[in-house]
């Protein structure tokens, strides 16, 4: 018997953007699925070498 494998879902937060020292960015995902809410969590892809950036509630 096979099962079918569901696609990994992407969520995007949006565009990049540039910020300064200290500004606070606020992430908002969107995502079309059917059947199921899913459980995010926000990592980061990359920062600055000595980047001290943080996320804060970074699952829901």
């Amino acid at each position: 018997m096979y099962y079918a494998v569901p696609a990994p879902l992407v969520i995007s937060a949006g565009v990049d953007v540039a910020v300064q020292w200290r500004d606070t960015v606020q992430l908002v995902g969107t995502y079309t699925l059917e059947a199921e809410t899913p459980t995010i969590a926000w990592t980061f892809v990359s920062r600055p070498a000595r980047s001290k950036a943080a996320l804060q509630g970074a699952t829901g």
